[in-house]
C-alpha cells in the first residue's frame, strides 16, 4: 500500500568519546596533525586502533580532512 508520508531520513549516529576527543584535539591545532602523533597524544588514553577507527569516522562524516598520512579539522569543525 503506497502512503502520503515523505521518505523517513536515516537517523546519523552520535559521536563517540574518542571521535570527541580527537576532534577536539585537532580543532585546538592550527595546521594538520600526523596520524602517528595524534596517536601519540592519546597514548595510554585510548587504544591506538580506537583512534585511527575514530579519525576514519571523522573523515567519512566530512568533520576532518585526510591526505598523505596528515589529518585536519574541517573549516566547520574549528
Amino acid at each position: 500500500m503506497p502512503t502520503n508520508e515523505p521518505p523517513k531520513e536515516p537517523k546519523g549516529k552520535r559521536m563517540g568519546e574518542c571521535e570527541g576527543a580527537v576532534l577536539e584535539f585537532l580543532a585546538s591545532r592550527p595546521g594538520g596533525v600526523r596520524k602517528g602523533d595524534v596517536t601519540k597524544h592519546f597514548d595510554g588514553r585510548y587504544d591506538r586502533s580506537n583512534v585511527y577507527r575514530a579519525i576514519r569516522a571523522l573523515t567519512t562524516a566530512q568533520a576532518v580532512h585526510e591526505a598523505a598520512g596528515m589529518v585536519a579539522a574541517a573549516g566547520a569543525a574549528r
